[in-house]
């Protein structure tokens, strides 16, 4: 049976993450003093801050949430589903972040100093009890990970995007690329960088749903992984690309079978066979 979080947030979990974070600092005092401790700061514990969402820094970084007392603004960056982009590890270094909240504080690089609480955490310090228990379902994978996607899903998705004129993340397809991407993030920690954004169309081809991504320290190739429409079926596909001057070489499409973890393998068998190829 899915979690309460789960079955509220549906296709849409850091959404609704955002949302109960945002509540308990508002609501809970507890919440707000764990904050306060972890920013090493002397703030007042009974002063109640303005809490806003999506505030874009002089760096270009947007943070997820802004917590505002009289005299201090702590900006936080939450984390769920995918790894760090370019843009937020610079923030971090930066010092523009000044609270991270992730599933756990394993496995993680991060500058020396930068405050670190987990949703366990701040689950552990809430006392409404239905708070208290959505905040510890939030880093629980289960509520989150997608490790498979249907073709008749993958259908509906792709086509409502396609549709749509708007920059926004698609439920499925989001959730499934993340879950790709924390493989890639597991499989290959030292060789795989993503990139800072998620892409609707890449140069006017036809409509894709992914990111791009590179392995080790070279800029080239840039490969990118997601969702189209193969040219010869029209089917929707998962698929691994590499663009460069000779064209936009597909390496492999896959229509049928959509396993996480099995087309993040296939991804890296596939680039790094690529990148021993003579340019």
């Amino acid at each position: 049976m899915a979690s309460m979080f789960e079955a509220m947030a549906r296709h849409r979990p850091e959404w609704l993450a955002q949302g109960i974070l945002m509540r308990a600092v508002e609501t809970e005092p507890a919440v707000r003093a764990l904050m306060i401790e972890q920013l090493g700061e002397n703030l007042p514990r009974e002063e109640v801050p303005g809490v806003t969402e999506e505030e874009v820094t002089e760096g270009g970084w947007r943070a997820d949430v802004c917590v505002a007392w009289k005299h201090r603004t702590a900006r936080l960056e939450l984390k769920l589903l995918a790894g760090f982009t370019r843009r937020q590890e610079e923030a971090l270094k930066r010092r523009e972040v000044d609270l991270l909240v992730l599933p756990s504080k394993e496995g993680r690089e991060l500058p020396d100093g930068v405050p670190v609480l987990t949703w366990k955490e701040l689950a552990d310090a809430a006392l409404d009890p239905c708070l208290k228990r959505l905040l510890a379902e939030v880093s629980a994978s289960s509520t989150w990970r997608l490790e498979e996607i249907s073709g008749s899903e993958l259908e509906q998705d792709l086509n409502s995007f396609v549709g749509e004129r708007e920059e926004r993340r698609w439920g499925l397809m989001y959730r499934f690329l993340s879950t790709v991407h924390q493989h890639l993030n597991e499989e290959a920690p030292t060789e795989y960088r993503a990139s800072d954004g998620w892409a609707r169309t890449p140069k006017g081809e036809e409509p894709y749903y992914g990111f791009c991504f590179w392995l080790g320290d070279d800029a080239r190739p840039r490969y990118w992984l997601g969702f189209w429409r193969s040219k010869n079926t029209k089917k929707p596909v998962f698929g691994l690309s590499a663009p460069s001057e000779r064209g936009p070489p597909v390496l492999f499409e896959e229509p049928l079978s959509f396993n996480a973890g099995t087309l993040a393998r296939r991804i890296l068998s596939a680039a790094r066979g690529y990148n021993c190829q003579p340019r």
